[in-house]
C-alpha cells in the first residue's frame, strides 16, 4: 500500500486492489491516479463533492458499508459540531480495507469520535487526519482523537508546499500529539510486515497535481 498527499488535505491510498481519494479538492481531480478504473473518492462533508470528477471515479459520500473492486470502505457518521445534541449536520469518517490494513480518514469531523463511533471502526492501523486552517477541530482537539484511536501509524496534511516545511496547523498538532515524526517525504509505502509497535508520524510533500 502506498499514500501520497495531493492538494492541501487529500489523500491518495493505492492499494492492489485500487485506489481511493479522501475529500478530493477542484485542482487534484487532473491527479492521473483517479484514472485507475477502480478509482474511489470518499467525501465527509455533506454538501462536499466537487464538480467535473473523471466518470471512471465512484462517489462515496455518506455513512454505510461499500465494496468496490476489491476494496472495502465503512463510512461511520459523526457531529459536525462539538455539541452532538444541537447539530443534526453529520460529517462521515471512512475505514478504508485494502491490503489487510486498516486505514481510516478522520475527514474533516467536529467532535472527538464517540465510543459507538469508535466500536464501529475496529482497529485502526493508520489514521489520516487533515490539519488544515479549516479543519473544525483544534489541533489540541485532533490530538486528543488519535490518542483514543490509537493508530500504529498517523499521517496528517498541512505540508506547507510554497514554504517547504510543515504549516503551523500541522506544527501544533505534532506539538501536541508529543512524537517526534519522520522527515517529511513523498509517499509512505506499507505492508502487514513493517506496520511500527509504537504510533509513528509521517509527514507528507503534497506532490503535483497530475504527477505520476
Amino acid at each position: 500500500m502506498e499514500i501520497r498527499l495531493i492538494g492541501s488535505a487529500s489523500f491518495l491510498v493505492t492499494s492492489t486492489a485500487g485506489t481511493v481519494v479522501t475529500d478530493p479538492e477542484p485542482d487534484t481531480l487532473s491527479d492521473s491516479s483517479l484514472n485507475d478504473e477502480n478509482a474511489i473518492a470518499v467525501f465527509s462533508r455533506q454538501g462536499g463533492i466537487v464538480a467535473n470528477f473523471p466518470d471512471s471515479l465512484t462517489i462515496i459520500d455518506g455513512p454505510g458499508e461499500y465494496e468496490v473492486s476489491g476494496v472495502s470502505v465503512f463510512g461511520i457518521p459523526t457531529p459536525a459540531g462539538s455539541d452532538a445534541a444541537v447539530t443534526r449536520e453529520v460529517t462521515t469518517q471512512y475505514v478504508i480495507d485494502a491490503d489487510g490494513i486498516a486505514v481510516c480518514s478522520l475527514g474533516f469531523i467536529g467532535s472527538i469520535p464517540e465510543a459507538r463511533a469508535l466500536r464501529a471502526t475496529g482497529n485502526i492501523e493508520v489514521l489520516l487526519v487533515p490539519t488544515t486552517d479549516d479543519s473544525p477541530m483544534s489541533a489540541e482537539q485532533l490530538a486528543a482523537a488519535v490518542r483514543i484511536i490509537d493508530p500504529k501509524v498517523v499521517v496528517p496534511s498541512g505540508f506547507d508546499a510554497e514554504a517547504g516545511k510543515p504549516g503551523e496547523e500541522l506544527r501544533r498538532f505534532v506539538e501536541e500529539l508529543g512524537t517526534k515524526p519522520d522527515d517529511p517525504a513523498p509517499r509512505l509505502t506499507l505492508n502487514r510486515s513493517n506496520l511500527p509497535e509504537e504510533m509513528r508520524v509521517v509527514i507528507l510533500q503534497p506532490r503535483p497535481s497530475g504527477a505520476t
